[in-house]
């Protein structure tokens, strides 16, 4: 008996070593399956994707249609009201387009081109920037001022393994966030995956914080990264 309750004991003891190992790789495995539901959507061929977290299609007469990815209004969950700022009849590379918000808390969307601005989405519904984004929810059209470049851009193929690897960048955001002052941190209780609609439950510094790492900078980049 005695024997028995060694072996036992070995056993018991080898099988808890293997699920200590096993816990980092299957912890990793959950957060990287729990992404929002728009990552799942289909992007129409053609689309290429900004770093700016706006998209790009080109159409007849040198135009392009701009909209949303959908990355903001997952940061805020649905959004409640989306205001599109008048503006004239030339728009500039990082000008708004459209601000997205949600229980006091905004995202502003900024055009990834400059040109003349043909025409902006009159109908736009805020709901529909979160439902819809590749398709009805769209922003603006706008004819560039230059040759539109692939360069930096993310092209529809490639658009869902960007958007997983761009929650899991802003999960990283929020974890280095919570050791200084934005205190983003408690919105991933146990260190658990981030939820979608996190932001509303931030103070707006942190939100902006946000906004600029990821939302401020539209346009192609040189590095590539990401793609």
């Amino acid at each position: 008996m005695v024997a028995l309750g060694v072996v036992a004991l070995i056993l018991l003891a080898l099988t808890l070593d293997f699920a200590v190992e096993r816990l980092p790789v299957r912890a990793s495995a959950r957060i990287s399956d729990r992404v929002p539901a728009w990552l799942d959507r289909e992007v129409p061929a053609g689309t290429l994707l900004d770093p700016a977290h706006v998209w790009l299609r080109r159409e007849a007469g040198d135009q392009v249609r701009v909209g949303g990815d959908g990355f903001a209004a997952a940061l805020l969950g649905k959004p409640e009201r989306v205001e599109v700022p008048a503006g004239g009849d030339h728009i500039d590379c990082g000008e708004p387009l459209a601000v997205l918000s949600r229980q006091g808390r905004s995202i502003t969307l900024r055009s990834p081109v400059s040109g003349v601005l043909v025409e902006r989405n009159a109908l736009l519904d805020a709901q529909v920037t979160a439902t819809d984004p590749f398709g009805s929810g769209w922003l603006a059209v706008v004819r560039p001022a230059n040759q539109l470049s692939e360069e930096g851009r993310v092209r529809a193929e490639q658009a869902h393994d960007w958007l997983s690897a761009e929650w899991e960048r802003i999960r990283d955001f929020v974890l280095d966030s919570a050791r200084g002052p934005a205190v983003l941190g408690a919105t991933m209780p146990d260190g658990g995956p981030l939820q979608p609609g996190f932001l509303v439950h931030v103070q707006k510094p942190a939100v902006r914080a946000v906004e600029n790492a990821f939302f401020g900078v539209a346009g192609p980049v040189t590095h590539g990264e990401g793609l």
